[in-house]
């Protein structure tokens, strides 16, 4: 599965393999990694490249680590775009109308893209939202029924990427100009 690493920047060198490894089909998502002491032996590198490795893999959010359970894959990669979104943002003077036009661009592209890809049942969940959205007198939870819809368009799009890209512009929107 592995095979063993000679070079500097070990770490990197272990990223890569874990990384091809995923690409590969050998490793998906919720599934769980070697022990680092078996990572260590595999690869013939320091436990010290190993976390390094894994912390790195965590950061990017590729990786889960589990105090006392393990490192996984992780499962839902909807959040993993959000740190360095974020932190691109403010590092660009947090331009509040740039995170609109980013989700005026996406938007009707997402929504077409959910018109050709929908299902019958998704379809009626998103009725069922929007004639609540009609009926709710609340601002507040009709903000909060509004954000249900625009996930359920998103969802059906039934592309991960969209999905990801979508989560981390909503995060912003309501972080920064809320």
């Amino acid at each position: 599965m592995f095979s063993e690493i000679k070079n500097t920047k070990v770490f990197e060198q272990v990223i890569e393999q874990i990384k091809d490894i995923i690409k590969k089909g050998e490793l998906r998502c919720g599934d769980r990694l070697p022990s680092e002491r078996d990572l260590c032996e595999q690869l013939n590198v320091s436990r010290t490249s190993i976390r390094e490795a894994l912390r790195s893999l965590e950061m990017l959010g590729i990786v889960e680590c589990r105090q006392g359970e393990g490192n996984y894959i992780k499962e839902s990669f909807e959040d993993s775009l959000l740190e360095p979104l974020s932190i691109t943002f403010m590092l660009h003077g947090s331009k509040t109308n740039e995170i609109l036009e980013l989700r005026k661009i996406i938007e009707p592209e997402t929504a077409a893209l959910a018109a050709v890809n929908i299902n019958d049942a998704k379809l009626q969940e998103i009725k069922e939202l929007i004639n609540l959205f009609n009926s709710e007198e609340n601002y507040e939870k009709s903000a909060e029924i509004d954000k249900k819809i625009h996930y359920k368009i998103v969802q059906a799009s039934e592309n991960c990427l969209v999905s990801n890209v979508m989560y981390a512009v909503s995060y912003l929107i309501e972080k920064y100009i809320s």
